[in-house]
């Protein structure tokens, strides 16, 4: 499956996929994404940044006034947090994050285009893909999927559009845009290690 990204501002770098890229995807008013998911990915990064590209996708889908391009800035520029993740940090007793890779901000989508025949056309094969959904499953899956996406006035489209569970999530891709692993929130860091070792073997023909 091609990971299927659209972003709306780089907030800082750029965009370049490599042979194997790590991207966090996070929301600033994620209190777990700045106090598990941030700390994990800068230690990938010292270890592999060599190796590997790494990424930050800023996101939303919900908490709209928080989440939201303008906030993402001022994280990156000033180190500003916001919301509920302004809240338990400073609780948390961590001295401080750093960014040391590129950060973009999601597209986002409103209600009607996420509900338009198309649009729910492509998810529904997207969907049935991932699950190997038999033909008869396809149009509940359909109906399945428009009442999910009347909750959301707007979201992000690379969260959307990839089916990501929540934030974090992390997703493993290469140059060509495949996905070759996700998970959401915490994985061990030994896990994560052997999962990128294991591609870069691969990538490197051994």
């Amino acid at each position: 499956m091609k990971l299927d990204i659209q972003y709306s501002k780089l907030i800082q770098g750029e965009f370049f996929p490599t042979h194997l890229n790590l991207m966090l995807v996070f929301q600033v008013n994620c209190p777990g994404c700045f106090l598990h998911a941030f700390p994990q990915m800068n230690k990938l990064y010292q270890k592999y940044h060599e190796q590997v590209s790494f990424f930050g996708l800023s996101t939303a889908f919900e908490d709209f006034e928080w989440n939201t391009a303008e906030h993402t800035q001022l994280l990156v520029e000033k180190g500003e947090l916001i919301g509920e993740t302004k809240k338990v940090f400073a609780k948390s007793g961590i001295p401080g994050f750093s960014l040391p890779f590129p950060i973009l901000f999601d597209s986002m989508i409103s209600k009607n285009d996420l509900l338009n025949e198309t649009s729910l056309q492509n998810a529904t094969q997207q969907l049935v893909a991932i699950n190997k959904t038999p033909d008869t499953e396809i149009e509940p899956t359909k109906l399945a999927i428009k009442e999910y996406f009347s909750h959301f006035d707007q979201v992000g489209h690379t969260f959307i559009r990839n089916w990501l569970r929540g934030t974090p999530s992390f997703i493993l891709f290469d140059q060509e845009l495949t996905i070759l692993g996700r998970w959401f929130g915490e994985m061990p860091q030994n896990k994560v290690e052997e999962t990128i070792t294991t591609h870069l073997a691969i990538k490197a023909g051994k």
